[in-house]
């Protein structure tokens, strides 16, 4: 299981707080994409349908407009096709002791 981290001010964040609900959980469901695939928050449009939040309504995955959107609120930018999670290397920076923490929690789980 990876995490993701999120600064105690990200509520506060002109940029967030611009986005409607459904807009918000889809920005939470790119992250964890992001996370899980450990791409250093960078992605193609095409790979969007990988990234699903839930509602009430059942599973959703982030579309086109929801990019779109982020993009245009200044929380994703685009470079030559590929998308890039603003600041992404600020709040989620390499932890060296991931690896060990991740194996003792392993130990413990399949105990």
């Amino acid at each position: 299981m990876r995490w993701i981290r999120v600064n105690d001010d990200m509520p506060l964040n002109g940029k967030v707080g611009d986005l409607t609900d459904t807009e918000y959980r889809a920005l939470m469901a790119l992250w964890a994409y992001c996370s899980r695939r450990g791409n250093g928050g960078s992605f193609l449009r095409g790979e969007l349908r990988h990234a699903i939040y839930t509602t009430p309504r059942g599973p959703r995955f982030v579309r086109d407009t929801h990019l779109d959107r982020f993009v245009e609120v200044g929380l994703v930018r685009e470079d030559d096709g590929v998308f890039v999670v603003n600041d992404w290397t600020k709040y989620q920076p390499k932890d060296p002791t991931a690896a060990e923490r991740m194996r003792r929690h392993r130990e413990r789980t399949d105990a």
